[in-house]
Formats: structure tokens, sequence, C-alpha cells
């Protein structure tokens, strides 16, 4: 269907596309246009002003999380309309659908480049381009939800179909446009681990306000998405505030490079000793924090996921709670990842996982809770989740686990880590 068809069934109806008053339009209602059909879809209409600053940018390209397979070799790219500075891209998705999606407008040197050589050497090329064009990422600049005041809202949009997803603890922050607040009560802590042989990072943040004692726990890993990137404290301190969780210490653990980042987190035993020898010691000095188990949490994203399952079974004396989300539960299997975008990549999942023999190792004194989830949209991911899920449960912990429909998205993670938090304290 033409953009001329599409947009009568829009605001834009009568309007001339291009024109001054077309895009006052556009501004007003903000972007994407949405249609919702019979069938539980919505067709999105993305539109993009190309500015006339910049004769340097040749192509636009879109990522949205969930609904585009980035694995694809042929990148979404947005369409330029007859001679204009309109560029548009239509695609549907189903009205259940929530999550992110980036503008990527790039000069010659990021356009999408031709591939050569066998198709391992092709799949590993366009990886490289994809990180590459990452530089490029950028809010859509006529959506109403976007949240410019914080680093990861820079260069990424919501999008929520399905509203349901959004948690009200994040309303502050999303009415202030993502402007983190509470971060001078949040303390950096600096340190040279003597286990690791380096330096490490962590913040830590307490929402008790009355000089309680025997504080709940919280371990948060990739530290520096929660504290940086998409702040969480005023999302903490209304959940704490509205009794929804108890007054805690939160001790956000940074990844400090990606490169260390796939060191410490996927099931890495010297990492977590140093989080029980030197992180919580430090963190100890200016709290009074528990050492009950059961009110010692884990909480992780993709390898944080893993690795936070990975923690509580290894040392279910000292973590007895954890929120899983997005688990790379196909570590070590990096074929399984890299090749997920395959169509028959489920077929070739394994019979056992690498956390199945510690979950059978486990003693029975111990029961594990545990809040799992993972987007629907994340292909292999689904089942590796499944797998692990019935394996816990049927050794007879505590745990739940929530599809949604989405990708693998910080966006919906945000959602889901407080969600998650609130059900493990839920006793």
């Amino acid at each position: 269907m033409s953009l001329e068809s599409l947009l009568e069934s829009t605001v834009l109806v009568g309007l001339s596309i291009g024109s001054e008053s077309w895009w006052n339009k556009v501004s007003s209602v903000g972007t994407p246009l949405q249609i919702t059909r019979d069938n539980g879809t919505t067709e999105l209409i993305f539109l993009w002003r190309k500015p006339v600053t910049s004769p340097e940018t040749i192509a636009a390209y879109i990522d949205i999380n969930g609904v585009i397979n980035h694995h694809d070799f042929n990148a979404a790219q947005l369409t330029q309309f007859e001679n204009t500075d309109v560029f548009y891209y239509v695609c549907s998705a189903p009205s259940s659908w929530n999550g992110t999606y980036a503008l990527i407008p790039v000069t010659e040197e990021a356009k999408q480049p031709e591939y050569y050589g066998t198709r391992e050497e092709q799949i590993s090329q366009h990886r490289n381009w994809i990180i590459k064009r990452r530089a490029y990422h950028m809010a859509d600049p006529l959506n109403k939800r976007n949240l410019p005041l914080c680093e990861w809202g820079k260069m990424h949009s919501r999008l929520y179909l399905g509203p349901s997803v959004i948690h009200p603890a994040w309303s502050t922050f999303d009415r202030r446009k993502g402007k983190a607040e509470l971060t001078s009560l949040c303390h950096e802590h600096i340190f040279h681990s003597e286990i690791l042989e380096q330096e490490k990072r962590f913040w830590s943040y307490s929402t008790a306000l009355n000089g309680e004692k025997n504080l709940p726990l919280i371990i948060v890993l990739d530290g520096q998405t929660w504290t940086q990137s998409i702040p969480i404290m005023s999302a903490l301190d209304s959940c704490t505030q509205q009794k929804l969780l108890p007054p805690a210490v939160y001790l956000m653990i940074d990844v400090m490079s990606m490169t260390q980042r796939s060191i410490d987190l996927p099931c890495n035993s010297t990492f977590w000793k140093s989080v029980i020898e030197e992180f919580i010691p430090i963190i100890s000095e200016k709290h009074d924090i528990t050492s009950e188990r059961n009110n010692t949490v884990v909480t992780g994203q993709s390898y944080g996921g893993l690795s936070a399952v990975f923690a509580l079974l290894n040392w279910p004396e000292k973590f007895g709670k954890a929120v899983s989300q997005s688990g790379s539960f196909w570590w070590p299997n990096d074929s399984l990842i890299h090749n997920s975008h395959q169509p028959d990549i489920l077929q070739q999942l394994p019979e056992s996982l690498y956390l199945d023999q510690y979950i059978d190792a486990l003693s029975t004194t111990y029961q594990l809770k545990i809040y799992m989830e993972v987007g629907k949209r994340e292909g292999m991911m689904v089942p590796l989740a499944e797998h692990i899920h019935k394996k816990l449960e049927d050794n007879k912990h505590n745990l739940i686990i929530d599809l949604y429909d989405g990708g693998h998205d910080s966006l919906i993670w945000r959602e889901g880590l407080i969600k998650g938090l609130i059900w493990l304290f839920s006793d």
C-alpha cells in the first residue's frame, strides 16, 4: 500500500505530503502514526524529516526491537517520498507489542556494505556493521514519549502498543523526561580488587530513611545502566514509599567495559568471590545490611540474568532470591546465539544446559525464589528460559516466569525489574 493510501486513515489526510502544514501536523500528533487493524495488529508509520543542514547523510535506517530482525542482511531502510524531505518506514506489529526503536541516519562511511565470502564470514561482516552503526542511533525527534534527559533516551524512543506493561513507579521519571533524581544520594565506590586484580567500581543507594538496621541487600548487575543510563533510584523510592518494597540497600556493580562484562558475568566464580569478599564488606561499612539469604537478592539482564541464577545456585547460603531477565542460558554454546537468526535454530537446542548440573547438585536444604522474564520475540531465548524454569520448578524452587510481547530490550527490563523485586518481597 502506498504512503498516500495509508495516510488516508490518519489525521494527515488531505494535507500535501512534505508541506510545512503537513509537518506541523505530524509534529503536533507525534510519531509513529498508528492504524489499528481488526486482525489484532497495528500498522506503524515512522516519519523522519531530513535536516537541510545534513547533506552528508545519505541513508537512514531504523531498528525496531523485536519487530525488525537486525540479523537480516537487508537492513530496514527509510524510503524518501518523491523529491521531498520526507523519509518513511511502514511495518506491522501485534497490538500487544511494546518496545524500543531508533532512527539511524548515516554518512557514506557507515552505509551498509556489500558482504563477501562464506555465509559465516558474511554473518561476521554484518555483525560488525551493526556494531559500527550504533554510533549513529538517535531518538525519533517527533516521538512524544522521548526521555531526552537520560543517556538511554538520547539514542532510543519508546513505543507502547500494550501499555499495561508500564509500571507506575516510573511515572515521575517519565513525566520529567528522564531527568535523574536523587543522584546525589547514590554513592560511587572505586577500589582495587585483589581477587580480580583490577580496579572496580560500584554505586550504593539506600531507600532507608529512619536508621533501619539489618537492611535487605539487592545486588544489581550492569549497575551503570541503572545509575547512569536509565537511573532507577526514583522508581525504587516510589515503591518503598508505597510499601511495595522494604527499605533496602542497592549495590549496583559497574561492568567497567563490555569486554570485561563478557568475562565477569557468564558463570565466573572468581567474580562472585570478589562480590562476597570485597564488594559486600565495603558497602557494609556504610550501611547496616543483612546477612540473611532470604533478604539478599541478585538481579541481572542477559549475561546478568544468567549470572544471577548462577550465583544463587552456587552460594545459596548467601543469596536466596533473584530477578533474571532475558538470561543468556545458551552460554557457553556461542553458536546458539550467533546463529539465532536461522529459522531452524529451535531444532538445534540441546537437551541440557550448563546450569542444569548446578540445579541438580543443589542441596534440598535451600529453596530459591526467582522471578524470570523473557521476550516472546527473543527467539531461542524463550525455550531456553522455559527449560531453566521447569528444571528449577521440578526441583521444588519457588519461581515465576513472565513472557512479555517484546524483544531483548532495556525499556521492558526496567518495568520487569520493578515487578520482579515487588514479587520477591511479597511473602
